[in-house]
């Protein structure tokens, strides 16, 4: 089993020792542990530091003699950003780079404004994923593409899943430039409040396996280590009955296969 979406207490959002996930991996067969921390340069452009990350601090994290540990790190994506990111991921020895869109014009998508039956919320979330397009488009170097679908998370409403078939024209072009540029769809089950399996939903991977997607990573999005490899035999089999082989990891930004 492999997670490759962790946070951990050099994260602003998360106090959980890397050690903690470790010896949790250490009991529940566990191979590969990636942890991912938050690098929110997005935020810093609307002058809200979260706190970024001790970077010095966050590569002495070892593994132990059954867990591999490999240092990735989310970057929130923001266009204004890009130039930023294009060094910046490029300045440490990352395995690989999480490409999430967290903000909006709107503000952070974690605090939207908007109410059940409020007639934005397409508006909203066709921005959002215009959003995403550009971060898949964007010039520097990452590898996966993290939770799309996260906006609806946050949004106060009745019917409020970020559905494929309302949006398969856009999803379409996303789907297409990911493979394209053959960069990794994660499956993220931090699913909780989204009315959705996954982020993306299944919808959306099995549409990415007609197109001829197979590049997939599983992050559970832990924050705490009792969410490591949240719901990953749920996914496991969602993925096997969809036509998916394996997962995708990196080492030093190299793609490697783990069989599912």
């Amino acid at each position: 089993m492999i997670d490759l979406h962790l946070h951990t207490c050099f994260s602003h959002d998360s106090a959980e020792k890397p050690s903690v996930y470790i010896e949790r991996a250490s009991r529940c067969g566990t191979e590969i542990l990636g942890f991912s921390e938050h690098y929110d340069y997005d935020f810093l452009l609307e002058g809200q530091c979260l706190g970024l990350p001790d970077l010095d601090g966050y590569f002495k994290v070892e593994g132990n003699e059954n867990i591999r540990v490999l240092h990735g790190i989310e970057v929130g994506f923001r266009c204004e950003a890009e130039d930023f990111y294009k060094n910046f991921v490029i300045s440490r020895p990352f395995d690989y780079v999480i490409d999430s869109v967290h903000m909006l014009p709107y503000g952070a998508c974690a605090s939207n404004p908007f109410t059940p039956g409020d007639k934005r919320l397409e508006v909203f979330y066709r921005r959002y994923l215009e959003d995403v397009l550009n971060s898949v488009k964007a010039d520097f170097d990452y590898q996966i593409v993290g939770h799309i679908g996260y906006a609806s998370r946050y949004v106060n409403a009745t019917n409020k899943k970020l559905k494929y078939c309302d949006f398969s024209d856009i999803y379409d072009i996303i789907l297409k430039e990911i493979i394209q540029r053959e960069k990794c769809l994660e499956l993220n089950t931090s699913s909780v409040g989204t009315q959705g399996d996954f982020l993306p939903d299944k919808d959306v991977f099995k549409r990415y396996f007609e197109l001829g997607g197979r590049l997939v990573s599983f992050g559970s999005d832990a924050h705490v280590c009792t969410d490591l490899l949240r719901s990953y035999d749920k996914a496991r089999d969602f993925l096997l009955a969809t036509g998916f082989k394996k997962l995708c990891y990196f080492e030093r930004k190299a793609l490697c296969f783990y069989n599912l």
